[in-house]
């Protein structure tokens, strides 16, 4: 009889005790799932209260925002760029090792344009738009900038392209620190401000600053020059194209870049207005 107590007492205990392991693994897992899940913010996720991993390549101290532990370096471009490969490929063959590149324009591919080069990056965005926040927060280490555009799509066609002497109220340079005006630029990319609907700044005054921030030599690049703002502007101001590069037609929206190399001419116009 003691030992049949003893062998019921153990299978009732003994299973008790594999349903209560049971529980508790199950509530731990239920537990880890929602830490994760509530540490979440803009597609990153938190290593723990004081450090932030941002795409698997890089950790930020939040308390700080510095870096501490060296980013692994993007080598293509990720899914998504609007940019095509040969138009990205024509760029990277100008831009030196050591190049600096000024970027008109902030989007989820900045980090590869920031790892292109071991010179200076910097990119400019329009100032007020959530979008600025949104991929400064997500990707704290570029030099991103803000300026102000005063100009208008449609209406400000007719001024500017008619008439020279007006070119002075498209230099937002004086919204740009030092770090950018004295900076001889090797290439610029000019992708910004947005300029496909009507309520959009357009690229006058991208296009006329680019042109004035370069020395003899820069590369400019003009993204979108199948539109009638980038291509007038763009040829009144820089001049002929050296290139145009289309994007295949492979893109529903396949759009054209062209490039331009500044002459001293185009320096003599810039200053002279």
């Amino acid at each position: 009889m003691d030992l049949d107590c003893t062998r019921q007492l153990r299978n009732k205990f003994g299973g008790c005790t594999a349903v209560g392991i049971l529980c508790i693994g199950s509530f731990t897992l239920l537990s880890y799932a929602f830490v994760l899940a509530s540490h979440r913010l803009n597609s990153t996720v938190y290593i723990n209260p004081a450090k932030i991993s941002n795409g698997g390549n890089v950790v930020y101290d939040i308390t700080n925002g510095h870096l501490i532990k060296n980013r692994t370096k993007i080598t293509q471009p990720p899914p998504g760029t609007q940019m095509g490969q040969q138009q990205i490929d024509k760029i990277l063959s100008v831009l030196p090792r050591n190049g600096n590149l000024l970027v008109w324009g902030l989007g989820n591919d900045s980090p590869f344009w920031h790892d292109s080069t071991d010179g200076k990056v910097a990119f400019i965005e329009e100032s007020g738009t959530p979008w600025f926040a949104k991929i400064t927060s997500k990707y704290p280490f570029l030099n991103a900038l803000e300026v102000k555009y005063s100009t208008h799509l449609v209406q400000s066609l007719e001024r500017y392209s008619h008439y020279r002497s007006l070119w002075h109220e498209l230099n937002v340079s004086d919204q740009l620190p030092a770090s950018v005006k004295d900076t001889a630029w090797d290439v610029i990319i000019v992708d910004a401000p947005a300029g496909f609907k009507p309520g959009n700044a357009g690229r006058y005054q991208s296009i006329f600053t680019s042109a004035f921030l370069a020395e003899v030599g820069t590369h400019i690049f003009v993204d979108d020059y199948e539109r009638k703002v980038e291509y007038e502007m763009s040829n009144q101001i820089l001049g002929t194209p050296v290139e145009v590069t289309r994007r295949p037609m492979t893109f529903i929206n396949s759009n054209v870049q062209a490039h331009f190399i500044v002459t001293e001419e185009c320096k003599r116009n810039i200053l002279n207005v």
